[in-house]
């Protein structure tokens, strides 16, 4: 599909991968979730910035699950700034939800300010 997509965008190169992501996230297949979220991303143009969102944070839950902290931490705050423009507390709260406290001032300051600000 992202193949066929590069003769113009098809919502098919953006489905079908984030189908696959969440199927490789159900057998535990996380490395392989984390590539085809990637996919899904890059062939996003045509989601709306909730469906968008929803789309980085399976992709930030994949790299958390891998150990790819960093990319998770990036992708969370990234879905935290979309969530608090949207209004959306419930994704606000899952970008904060998706990672866990390290002992790092900043990593948790983000996780705890997410959550206060979810439930304000």
């Amino acid at each position: 599909w992202s193949a066929a997509a590069e003769g113009g965008a098809s919502a098919e190169a953006c489905r079908w991968p984030r189908r696959a992501g969440d199927d490789a996230m159900r057998v535990m297949a996380v490395e392989e979730a984390e590539r085809l979220y990637r996919v899904a991303l890059d062939n996003a143009d045509r989601l709306d910035a909730t469906e968008r969102v929803e789309l980085v944070l399976a992709m930030a839950t994949a790299a958390a699950r891998c150990g790819h902290l960093a990319e998770a931490g990036r992708a969370c705050r990234e879905a935290a700034d979309t969530a608090r423009r949207l209004g959306s507390p419930r994704l606000l709260a899952t970008a904060a939800l998706t990672l866990e406290p390290l002992g790092d001032a900043t990593w948790d300051g983000d996780i705890h300010r997410w959550c206060t600000q979810a439930l304000a």
